[in-house]
């Protein structure tokens, strides 16, 4: 009976933690979350095998875990907010990158590299703190960043007047709507240079930049380098 106790104190203990865990992603804690993180890890590197019926190695069993942990995580920071075109790129790279991981340790520090990421996502892309109309229109500039966008459009497509649109932007962003624009086409290059082999001018047009020496000039005033010369610092 002493046993059967131990063991339920065990399982409420690590409830509790997972649970802390998942809220401290919500919030964008990172070091919260890894010092949950480190609370739980042994249950999920040694999770109860024994009651599955066919033999699985301690390593996959591992990977599903961490699976299910990415999962998990891009639901927490949809709690917050955080649409999944900013999500999804992200979840893929982690699932491709748990399966083909060939150590605990390599699936220990995916694993907290998806807690800094979950955490900069939920930080950076929740449109929690806006009304309605702002997150409407944030995501309709996502979703065409690579057209040509003017606030008239834009205003049209959301049945408001660009003066109003305009307004309310400003207020609540804290940015002019072609500021917001500019900053996220720069951003989203910044991920391309990183992560693919594009070319700049495909970069450029990715991102609804069409001329590719103005794309390198408005890149280079925000980032105080050309993207060739930022790619390089980040391969």
């Amino acid at each position: 009976m002493d046993d059967f106790y131990a063991e339920l104190r065990f399982i409420n203990e690590r409830n509790a933690s997972e649970q802390r865990l998942h809220q401290a992603i919500v919030e964008g804690n990172a070091a919260k979350a890894k010092h949950e993180l480190r609370l739980t890890k042994q249950t999920l590197q040694h999770s109860d095998g024994h009651i599955c019926s066919i033999p699985i190695s301690p390593l996959r069993q591992f990977k599903d875990s961490a699976l299910s942990m990415n999962t998990l995580f891009r639901k927490d920071i949809e709690q917050n907010y955080v649409p999944n075109i900013y999500i999804n790129h992200y979840a893929s790279r982690f699932t491709y990158l748990i399966e083909i991981a060939g150590s605990f340790d390599e699936v220990g520090q995916i694993i907290e590299k998806m807690i800094d990421t979950y955490c900069m996502l939920s930080n950076t892309f929740s449109l929690a703190a806006y009304t309605r109309p702002i997150q409407d229109c944030i995501l309709y500039l996502e979703l065409h960043m690579n057209e040509e966008i003017s606030v008239e459009h834009l205003a049209k497509e959301l049945s408001l007047t660009p003066n109003y649109l305009s307004t309310l932007f400003k207020k609540e962003v804290g940015k002019t709507i072609t500021q917001y624009l500019l900053c996220r086409r720069i951003s989203e290059a910044c991920l391309l240079l990183r992560c693919t082999t594009s070319s700049i001018a495909d970069i450029a047009a990715s991102v609804g930049i069409n001329d590719s020496n103005y794309f390198t000039k408005l890149f280079k005033k925000q980032m105080h380098m050309t993207p060739m010369q930022y790619r390089k610092r980040h391969r």
